[in-house]
C-alpha cells in the first residue's frame, strides 16, 4: 500500500502545464479576468480519449426513442394513454396541468393542448395534474376523468371531448367535478387514475404527510379507492368531502363495514404515487414509495391492509413488534442501494417481447433502472430481472399502448425495445480502460484532464478527494442564471478518494448522449495499479475502517437532476484560489476563461458570491448556510423529491421554510422537536440528524462518520438564533 506522501506524487498529474498540487483557499478574491498570465494557462488541452462512454446496456432490452422527433415543453409527465380502441393519437399530460395531444407517427413533430386547466390547480411541491383515464366508453361517452389538486383538495373531474377526442373544453363551467376531498399539505397526494376492466374508476391517494390517516379506515387518503361515476349515490355528509356524484360499486370490500368509507378498496399506504391494472387479469399493482428505508410494490387485495405506517415493506416503522397477520407485506421490495421512489409502471402485454409477459415493468425515479417482476401467486415467490435503463433521468411515469407495449413518459417517449444482451462488457471494466488515465500507470491521469476544488466540500468521512474534469474539444460549458455550471454532452467528471493514506476509490460522473449524467465508481486493487468498475456497489478494508463505495443507483440519488447533477461545479464553489504549476496560485475562474472552456465571461471573481469553507473567517451564519446547501440542499430546493423546505444558499433563512416548522419524519423522540428551534439544537431536528448515523442520519447515504467540526458550526448557529424571521 502507498502512502499519503506516494499518493500526492502520483495525482500531482501534468497536464500540458497545467497541474494541481494542493491549492490555496479563500473564494471571492483571486486575479481578475483581464489579468495576463503564464501563456500556456491560455492553452486549452485536447481532450479525445475522456469522454463518456456508451451507457452500460445490461440484459437484452434497451429503450428507445419512439418519438425522437417531438418536442414537448411539459413540467413533469404524470400519464401517457391513448383512447381505447383508437391507435392513431397519444394523450400525455404533464404536472403543469396541460394535457397534450400528438399523432401516433414516428416523425410526428407538432402536437397540439387538448385541455389546459392550469388556471385552477395548486402546483406547490407535489401537487399538480396527477392523472388521467379515458371513459371505457370513450367512443360514445367522450369523456375524460382528471386527478388534480387545489390548494386545499384532491379533486376527481369529468370533461367531455368532442370530434373524436380532437377537442376538449378548456372553460371552468364545462368541467364537472365528481370528487372532491380535502387535502391538508402539499406532500403524498397520489393521484394516480385509472378504468378497471370491472369499468369502474379506480384512484390512489396517499396519507397526506399525516401518517396515522393511512389506517383510518373513516378517511379516503391512504388508501386506493373504487367508484362509479356513472351514477350519483347521493352519499351521506362527509366532512372531508366537499363532492360525492357517483355511486359505490355493491361489491367494494368496506361498503357493510360500519363507519368505513365505502369508496376504499385497499389502504394502509404512504403514497402510492403510480400504480397500474393488468388488463388481462384486472389485478392491481401499486408503487408505494417508502420513508425512510425501503421501496415497495403491491399487489392489491380488495379490503387490504398493507400496513403503513406501522410497517414500511415488509421492516417495522412505528410499531414495535410488527407482526400482525393483517397487515399485508409487499410482493417486492428495495432498499436504498436501489434508489428513494419508486415509480409503477404496467404488466407487459404486448408482443414483441413473449418472455416478458405478464411481468409487471417498474423503475427508480432517481437512476431510470427498470425491472421485470414476476410474481407466483400460488407460491408467493418473487423476482426482478433489471431490464435496462431509460436513460431519461426522473421518469415520474409510465405509458401502455393499446397494444400492450411499454413507454416511459419522458422526453422522445422511449419504448421499452430489443437491445444486444451482455452490452455492459462494452463499458469499461477497469479505470485504465476509460481513456480518463494513463492505461499504463492508471495513477496518472490523461492530458486532457483540468484540475479543480471546490470552497466547501461534500462531507465524505475525512477522505481527501482530488477533481479533474474533461471536455470534448469543441465544446464548452454554460453558466446559468443560478451560477450553475451546465457541462456539454460528452463530459466527464472525475474524483479521487484517499481514506486512510491508501487511494480507495476513483468516481467517475459521466454525461451521456441522452443528455442524463450517471456515476460510475471504481474500486482500487490493494496493490494500487488500476481499479475495477463496481456499479453494485462495494467496499474497501483499509485496515483501520470499512470505506464503503456507493453502487450507480446511489450515485444519483444525491447527483440529483434539479440540482443540476454536477453538483460542486457552480460559480460559488468554483470562486477560490487553486495552486497551478508552472503558474502559480490564481483564481479558477479566471483559470477557465483563459482556459477557453466557457462559452461567457462569468465576470470579476472579487465580484461574484463564493461559499466559505467551515474554517474560513466568513459569519457562523454564513458558513452553517453554505454546509447545508453542499450537503443538503440536491434533495431539499424546490422540484426535488424533498421541496418542503429550501437548503439552497441563496433563499433567505425567511424562506428556506426552516424555522419552527414541525418534522414529517418523526421527532427523534424530542417532544415538541421542530427543523429549527432558535436557541435550541438540542430541540432542532436539523441538527439532531446530522448528530447521527443509521436510519435518522442526514445525509442518508455516503457517510458513515459523523461531521464533528460541522455539526458544531451549525450547533453554534442555531443557538444564536433568537427568534424566527
Amino acid at each position: 500500500m502507498k502512502s499519503l506522501v506516494q499518493q500526492s506524487l502520483i495525482l500531482c498529474t501534468l497536464i500540458v502545464a497545467l497541474t494541481s498540487c494542493g491549492g490555496g483557499g479563500g473564494g471571492g478574491g483571486g486575479s481578475s479576468n483581464s489579468e495576463i498570465l503564464d501563456p500556456q494557462l491560455g492553452v486549452r488541452p485536447s481532450n479525445t480519449t475522456c469522454l463518456a462512454a456508451a451507457r452500460p446496456s445490461i440484459g437484452a432490452y434497451t429503450f428507445d426513442p419512439a418519438f425522437s422527433s417531438l418536442f414537448l415543453t411539459t413540467d413533469r409527465q404524470t400519464g401517457f394513454k391513448q383512447i381505447p380502441g383508437t391507435d392513431d393519437f397519444w394523450f400525455v399530460a404533464d404536472r403543469a396541468g396541460r394535457i397534450i395531444r400528438f399523432e401516433a407517427d414516428i416523425n410526428v413533430n407538432s402536437s397540439t393542448d387538448a385541455l389546459d386547466i392550469s388556471d385552477r390547480l395548486s402546483l406547490n411541491v407535489e401537487r399538480g395534474l396527477l392523472g388521467f383515464a379515458f371513459s371505457p366508453n370513450f367512443a360514445a361517452d367522450g369523456a375524460i376523468y382528471v386527478s388534480y389538486t387545489t390548494a386545499t383538495h384532491s379533486r376527481i373531474s369529468r370533461f367531455i371531448s368532442g370530434d373524436g377526442g380532437q377537442t376538449f373544453p378548456s372553460s371552468m363551467g364545462e368541467e364537472q367535478i365528481i370528487l372532491e376531498h380535502v387535502q391538508v399539505s402539499d406532500i403524498h397526494n397520489g393521484g394516480d387514475l385509472h378504468f378497471g376492466p370491472d369499468g369502474y374508476l379506480y384512484l390512489s391517494l396517499g396519507d397526506d404527510g399525516v401518517r396515522s390517516i393511512a389506517q383510518d379506515i373513516t378517511d379516503i387518503r391512504g388508501s386506493l379507492i373504487r367508484i362509479d361515476p356513472n351514477d350519483n349515490d347521493n352519499l351521506a355528509t362527509d366532512a372531508n368531502f366537499t363532492v360525492r356524484e357517483y355511486a359505490i360499486p355493491p361489491d367494494n370490500p368496506l361498503i357493510s363495514t360500519p363507519g368505513a368509507s365505502p369508496e376504499i378498496y385497499a389502504y394502509g399506504f404512504r403514497n402510492p404515487w403510480r400504480f397500474s391494472i393488468d388488463t388481462e387479469t384486472g389485478d392491481v399493482w401499486v408503487g408505494d414509495v417508502g420513508q425512510s428505508n425501503l421501496e415497495e410494490i403491491d399487489l392489491i387485495v380488495p379490503g387490504g391492509n398493507f400496513g403503513w405506517p406501522h410497517k414500511e415493506g415488509t421492516a417495522c416503522f412505528d410499531t414495535m413488534p410488527c407482526d400482525n397477520a393483517e397487515w399485508i407485506d409487499p410482493v417486492i421490495e428495495y432498499g436504498r442501494d436501489d434508489g428513494i421512489s419508486v415509480i409503477a409502471g404496467y404488466v407487459y402485454r404486448g408482443v414483441t417481447f413473449p418472455e416478458l409477459a405478464g411481468r409487471l415493468i417498474f423503475s427508480e425515479w432517481s437512476t431510470g433502472v427498470t425491472w421485470a417482476l414476476s410474481f407466483d401467486s400460488l407460491s408467493g415467490l418473487s423476482s426482478r430481472i433489471e431490464v435496462g435503463n431509460v436513460g431519461a433521468f426522473n421518469v415520474v411515469s409510465w405509458g401502455q399502448a393499446n397494444d400492450g407495449e411499454i413507454y416511459a413518459a419522458s422526453a422522445g417517449f422511449p419504448r421499452l425495445s430489443a437491445g444486444v444482451g451482455g452490452g455492459v462488457q462494452t463499458f469499461p471494466q477497469k479505470l485504465s480502460e476509460t481513456g480518463c488515465v494513463l492505461a499504463a500507470d492508471p495513477t496518472q491521469k490523461a492530458s486532457g484532464l483540468i484540475p479543480y476544488d471546490v470552497n466547501t466540500p461534500l462531507w465524505s468521512d475525512d477522505a481527501e478527494k482530488n477533481r479533474w474534469l474533461a471536455l470534448p474539444d469543441d465544446r464548452y460549458i454554460s453558466i446559468a442564471a443560478n451560477g450553475h455550471w451546465d457541462f456539454p454532452i460528452g463530459s466527464v467528471l472525475l474524483k479521487d478518494f484517499i481514506a486512510d493514506n491508501i487511494l480507495v476509490e476513483t468516481r467517475l460522473l459521466m454525461r451521456h448522449d441522452d443528455g442524463d449524467w450517471a456515476g460510475y465508481a471504481y474500486k482500487w486493487n490493494v496493490d494500487g495499479t488500476d481499479a475495477n468498475l463496481v456499479l453494485a456497489g462495494s467496499s474497501y478494508d483499509t485496515g483501520s475502517r470499512i470505506w464503503d463505495i456507493p453502487s450507480a443507483a446511489q450515485c444519483l440519488q444525491c447527483h440529483t437532476d434539479v440540482a443540476g447533477q454536477t453538483l460542486g461545479p457552480e460559480t460559488a464553489q468554483l470562486n477560490r484560489s487553486f495552486m497551478y504549476q508552472g503558474v502559480g496560485e490564481i483564481n479558477q475562474l479566471t483559470a477557465a476563461v483563459q482556459l477557453n472552456i466557457l462559452d461567457s465571461d462569468p465576470g470579476d471573481p472579487a465580484l461574484l458570491p463564493a461559499l466559505s469553507p467551515l474554517d474560513d473567517n466568513a459569519s457562523i451564519e454564513k458558513r452553517a448556510r453554505d454546509y447545508l446547501h453542499v450537503q443538503c440542499a440536491q434533495c431539499h430546493q424546490p422540484g426535488s423529491v424533498a421541496d418542503r423546505f429550501d437548503l439552497r444558499w441563496q433563499t433567505s433563512f425567511a424562506d428556506t421554510a426552516l424555522c419552527n416548522t414541525a418534522p414529517l419524519s418523526g421527532d427523534l423522540g424530542v417532544a415538541g422537536a421542530t427543523l429549527i428551534t432558535p436557541g435550541a439544537s438540542a430541540e432542532s431536528i436539523v441538527s439532531l440528524r446530522m448528530h447521527v448515523r443509521g436510519d435518522n442520519q442526514m445525509p442518508k447515504i455516503g457517510s458513515d462518520i459523523v461531521d464533528s467540526d460541522a455539526t458544531a458550526i451549525i450547533d453554534l448557529w442555531i443557538n444564536a438564533l433568537v427568534a424566527c424571521p
